[in-house]
């Protein structure tokens, strides 16, 4: 039995192409897992299967991770942590947890994980560099400059994804300008960089990345939240190293994911 907290209903705007009508509740603890909802009206009643889901939360203390990835395969979480600037690596089921990589004089500050979960990739924005770390050997693979020549730079490394080209996608910012950067593809076998081949609004001083599950398809987006998106989604194709489709909103997208299905 659940408590209706807020109705909303919006009649005579319609019609739209979701629903538009909507209710908050709260429930009582209950068992973790799933539950039906069933809601009850003067019209009758209906249902909807394992509807909600009870879940549990356990303080893992110690952390202040910067950004964070799951390895499903192996059963770990990966961390930047900026308290350290080190790698942790937390144990999915027994939540210990261990430094997995140290950055020599430099914090980690951003994570992507490869699509077949073999390879481990690390930002340092105070060093401008991109590590490939091996997560079956345990061992880094190579450091590198993200930016074309592989040469130091001032651009600083904010955002990463990995595609299943065997590259990466990652986003430089020029500290000096406002909304100023690019996106560069990078080789994570030879460390050749090249230009992102994008639309015209994939190249921002920030961007975000939703990848598919075995990274075909990447969705990019401007960072909403600093003022720099006017709500403009690319969709990257690994198929073709550039962008298929792109789509316009109202707004700013502040942050955004991919479902299993591509979506």
């Amino acid at each position: 039995s659940a408590t209706v907290t807020n109705v909303n209903l919006y009649a005579g705007i319609s019609p739209f192409t979701f629903p538009i009508e909507h209710l908050s509740f709260t429930t009582p603890s209950g068992p973790i897992g799933f539950a039906d909802i069933t809601v009850t009206t003067s019209n009758g009643s209906t249902t909807v299967k394992n509807g909600f889901q009870y879940l549990t939360h356990t303080l893992i203390s110690g952390i202040a991770p910067a950004q964070m990835v799951v390895d499903e395969s192996r059963g770990f979480v990966y961390a930047a942590d900026f308290a350290s600037g080190t790698v942790k690596s937390i144990n999915i089921n027994t939540n210990a947890v261990t430094t997995l990589f140290m950055l020599a004089g430099n914090p980690a500050t951003g994570l992507a994980i490869s699509p077949d979960h073999s390879r481990l990739l690390i930002l340092s924005a105070p060093a401008g560099t991109l590590t490939i770390f091996d997560l079956n050997a345990g061992v880094v693979i190579q450091t590198l400059n993200p930016v074309p020549l592989n040469q130091p730079s001032q651009l600083v490394p904010n955002s990463i994804v990995a595609t299943a080209r065997g590259t990466a996608l990652v986003g430089l910012q020029d500290p000096n300008l406002i909304s100023s950067g690019n996106v560069y593809e990078v080789n994570l076998s030879t460390g050749s960089v090249t230009p992102f081949s994008g639309g015209p609004c994939s190249v921002t001083s920030h961007v975000f990345y939703a990848p598919n599950f075995d990274g075909s398809e990447i969705f990019v987006a401007p960072d909403g939240a600093a003022g720099l998106s006017a709500g403009c989604l690319s969709r990257w194709s690994s198929a073709l190293d550039a962008v298929a489709e792109e789509k316009e909103y109202e707004g700013g997208i502040a942050d955004f994911s991919g479902t299993l299905l591509g979506d």
